[in-house]
């Protein structure tokens, strides 16, 4: 007879009957084992072993935890390590955890035993995944192009294609604008002129005042004073800024190749374009920025922002790519910094190599990457608002509906009142005999907070400032940061530099 009882329920059984079985006399087991056999329909014979050695239940496998070996202090550890690269993917971090690792131990900012180290660099891309999988945000921004068709004198610049690309040795640059006009094109708005290497994928970002093919030309003598390398190729689009008799002659008179990419053909600059979304758009982002303020603030932040990304930020080249039919199948090397790239490439000297390690071992990544936030803070508040716009465009749309239309749209739209600005005091100010100390401080290190810049006053101060005073501290910092702009101090670049000195320095502020 066929039992309806689960296998699960057969197990329970069997342990709860069984020691009866076992601990009885002769007589009572056979009466436990016509239940047990009635019950489960197991065979007599089959059923006095179970009875006698019951079956231990086995744990469920879905329910133990997968990564045990990975407990939360290494997960902490790589959420750390994450962060400090700016959340780059799996496939990336990987094979720059041994690197960023050790800069993060030589600035005090993670401690690793023997054991977490042999855990965290034998992790997996896919595992990393899984972990981090919970933490990830993902941002789908897009802007327009302000890229124009240029003149006939293309036709004399050479074209090279994403498959003309064969130079392994460091100087051919592509280059591109990225114009941060919002979504408006009307007007004079900032650009960045953005030149990556295509061997070592190593980039410099110069902020342009508009964009003119004279703006361009300085923008790339410029960048030849920053690269570690010489410039030795230009590629570019086919836009008007580029394609022109001055750039053509200044290539021509400094020895530099010049060629350009097919028409409407975007993957033919595949290398700056990545790094056009994946660096100026996610930190700049799409805002529209005009005027000088604007101006020396995006380039203090660039100043910063090269030296995180061709320091800390790994990337990956295509190797081999097959096409098998439908399939394509692309095999990329393993992820590396451009400084990585550069040092193993066979052009620099030993000395240059030094330099760049030193740099390396000298610059804190995840400092670095706090005063890149506050750069980009400062930067944020000269985006412009008032410029022609779509919305602007629906209003005027909006005029033109009738009556009846106006008045249902009247009857929902909420009536504001206009802000006036309050300027007017009903306290003495608390910090005014003090104030000047205060921006002083703020002059020598920027990155103070308010609460830090109290508890300092308190401690000069003794019984004169309390904590209910912080907002009021936290208002006039904020005011006093709008009129001012951030420094990045990148002078040590041109003198020398011991190993070991944390870099960079303190964030400096400017009175505009």
């Amino acid at each position: 007879m066929k039992s309806l009882m689960s296998f699960s329920a057969k197990q329970e059984l069997a342990s709860q009957m069984g020691c009866r079985y076992r601990e009885t006399n002769k007589n009572n087991r056979k009466l436990i084992l016509n239940e047990f056999v009635a019950s489960t329909g197991y065979n007599r014979k089959y059923a006095i072993s179970i009875l006698n050695n019951p079956i231990q239940p086995k744990e469920n496998k879905q329910n133990q935890k997968k990564y045990l070996r990975y407990d939360e202090d290494i997960q902490e550890i790589l959420i750390k390590i994450w962060a400090a690269s700016n959340y780059i993917c799996s496939k990336r971090l990987v094979p720059f955890l041994p690197s960023i690792t050790k800069s993060l131990e030589s600035h005090g900012h993670i401690t690793l035993t023997e054991n977490e180290r042999t855990i965290l660099f034998g992790i997996s891309a896919a595992t990393v995944d899984r972990i981090l999988q919970k933490h990830r945000k993902k941002l789908n921004l897009y802007g327009r192009s302000t890229t124009k068709r240029g003149t006939l004198l293309k036709s004399n610049i050479q074209v090279r294609t994403f498959a003309c690309w064969n130079d392994l040795k460091p100087g051919f640059l592509e280059i591109d604008l990225v114009a941060h006009c919002g979504t408006s094109v009307a007007g004079t708005y900032l650009n960045t002129l953005v030149l990556t290497d295509i061997a070592t994928c190593w980039t410099e970002y110069i902020p342009l005042m508009y964009k003119s093919s004279h703006t361009v030309i300085q923008g790339i003598e410029l960048a030849r004073k920053l690269l570690p390398f010489p410039l030795l190729g230009l590629d570019t689009d086919n836009g008007s800024e580029f394609i022109n008799n001055e750039l053509q002659t200044y290539c021509k008179d400094t020895h530099i190749t010049f060629t350009r990419c097919r028409p409407y053909k975007k993957n033919d600059q595949c290398y700056v374009e990545q790094k056009n979304g994946n660096i100026i758009r996610q930190y700049v982002g799409y805002d529209r920025f005009e005027g000088e303020v604007a101006f020396q603030q995006l380039t203090e932040l660039y100043k910063a922002m090269r030296l995180y990304c061709n320091y800390f930020q790994p990337s990956m080249k295509l190797k081999t790519k097959h096409r098998n039919g439908a399939k394509v199948t692309k095999k990329y090397d393993q992820a590396k910094t451009p400084m990585q790239r550069l040092i193993d490439c066979l052009l620099l000297t030993l000395l240059e190599k030094e330099r760049l390690q030193i740099i390396h071992e000298a610059l804190d990544p995840i400092k670095t990457l706090n005063q890149i936030k506050c750069l980009l803070e400062s930067l944020w508040k000269y985006a412009c608002t008032d410029y022609p716009s779509e919305e602007k465009c629906r209003e005027e749309i909006s005029t033109e509906l009738s009556d009846i239309q106006q008045g249902i749209l009247q009857r929902y739209k909420k009536t504001e009142k206009p802000k006036v600005l309050h300027y007017w005091r009903t306290r003495k100010d608390p910090f005014e005999e003090v104030w000047d100390q205060i921006v002083r401080w703020l002059k020598e290190n920027s990155e103070q907070t308010a609460k830090a810049i109290l508890e300092r006053l308190q401690t000069e101060y003794p019984g004169q400032f309390t904590k209910n005073q912080l907002r009021t501290l936290q208002r006039k910092i904020k005011t006093w940061r709008s009129h001012v702009i951030l420094e990045f101090d990148d002078t040590w670049l041109q003198e020398e530099i011991t190993a070991g000195k944390t870099l960079p320095l303190s964030l400096t502020a400017k009175t505009i």
